[in-house]
Order: C-alpha cells, then sequence, then structure tokens
C-alpha cells in the first residue's frame, strides 16, 4: 500500500485501535512522517457513509471526551493551522465538530474573535448536549453557503 499523502513508498502498520467494538487500523509512511485511516475507510467516509452509529447511546459515551478534546488538542490543532497558513484566516470551520464544544472553548479563550469560528456536524447529538453558539451549523457541508480561509 501506497502513502495516502504523498503517494509515495510503502507504508507499515502504525495502530490497531478498537473502539466498540470496531477495528481501526492505521498507517505510517516513516518517509514523509504522515500517519493515516485504512484508505478504504476513508473511502468509504468520501463517499458519505457512515463508519460508526452516532446513536444516543454513543453520544451518551462520548460526550465528556469531546468536551475534553475541544478545549485540549483541538485547540492546538486550530492554533498549528493558524501557524502554518500562508493567507489571513478570516473564516475558519472546524468540520465535523460533534456537540460543538470547539465553539465553546474559542468563546472562552478568544471571546473577541468568536465571531470568526465555525463549526459543522452531519450527525448531531441530542440538543441537551450541544453548544449554544450561533455558529454552530448542523447538515452537510456542500449546504453550507459560507465560504471559510482554513478549518480542521
Amino acid at each position: 500500500m501506497k502513502c495516502v499523502v504523498c503517494k509515495d513508498g510503502d507504508v507499515k502498520l502504525f495502530k490497531k485501535i478498537t473502539k466498540d467494538n470496531t477495528s481501526y487500523d492505521y498507517y505510517i509512511y516513516s518517509d514523509c512522517s504522515s500517519i493515516f485511516l485504512d484508505p478504504e475507510l476513508l473511502n468509504k467516509i468520501d463517499k458519505g457513509e457512515r463508519i460508526t452509529s452516532y446513536s444516543n447511546e454513543y453520544w451518551d459515551k462520548e460526550i465528556s471526551s469531546a468536551k475534553q478534546r475541544a478545549f485540549g488538542v483541538g485547540m492546538s490543532r486550530m492554533s498549528e493551522v493558524f501557524y502554518y497558513s500562508r493567507i489571513p484566516i478570516k473564516k475558519f470551520l472546524d468540520i465535523g465538530t460533534g456537540p460543538g464544544y470547539f465553539l465553546d472553548a474559542i468563546e472562552k479563550y478568544l471571546p473577541s474573535r468568536k465571531e470568526m469560528y465555525y463549526g459543522s456536524e452531519k450527525y448531531p447529538p441530542i440538543e441537551k448536549y450541544c453548544t449554544n453558539s450561533c455558529n454552530y451549523i448542523i447538515g452537510e457541508l456542500r449546504d453550507i453557503k459560507l465560504k471559510f480561509d482554513a478549518g480542521m
């Protein structure tokens, strides 16, 4: 199998992660330092297929982890996008934002800039778990009429 990022070399299995009785294979290509999910699974995602069930039970188990990621690694990843960007970022989108806690983290840590951050989620949890941010968008990415300079 070739690297999905640089299209070169042979990759090695990096890690197998099992969650809710489903295994996900992650691969690594050491020459370009890319780590990626199994390309067959990536193709399913690209075709719009669900790879997990976003049921109420899923969100009941996932909600605290979602908050932890949003206020931790989510902020780090967002900062990295700004750091590496070669253009000014005036509008930013968090794709697959889950309950939208990333927007809550932005409101807490960057309140004067919260209007430039958006989050989109195709399979949101029930309303009681969701952010109250007016920039939380539920639905398909292709239906969003706004333009963004960057995202994650």
